[in-house]
């Protein structure tokens, strides 16, 4: 899954790089809540954040994924950075993790230009 912040570069112009920073962690710190020991995080731009879910398909980690949605959202700061995310899966025994990260990454700009639709799933 990626997790992207669209509205990252308005915050940090107005508020700084503290400002921002914290905010960044205080999400991230939400996403941490909500994932297992197992799941990772990762940082792949300022504004993007890359989560592998193993042994999960795709509807457990969509429905992990609008969990933590919800709870963003709900903090009326940081629902103004708005927030999309992109789900994609891997096949077992398929080697494309690359693939997979591209999929996720072009279905959260995908959501990044539909805010009715902030999880958008790409499956191969």
């Amino acid at each position: 899954a990626v997790l992207k912040m669209n509205k990252y570069v308005d915050l940090y112009k107005t508020h700084g790089r503290q400002t921002t920073e914290s905010r960044l962690i205080e999400i991230l710190s939400l996403v941490q809540e909500k994932v297992r020991p197992i799941d990772i995080l990762g940082k792949i731009f300022d504004n993007t954040y890359g989560m592998i879910f193993p042994s999960l398909n795709v509807k457990q980690a969509e429905k992990i994924i609008t969990e933590i949605h919800s709870t963003i959202q709900d903090n009326e700061e940081f629902s103004r950075l708005q927030i999309s995310w992109g789900i994609a899966g891997m096949e077992k025994g398929s080697s494309g993790f690359e693939l997979m990260l591209s999929d996720a990454e072009e279905a959260a700009f995908d959501a990044s230009r539909d805010e009715a639709h902030p999880v958008i799933i790409y499956e191969n």
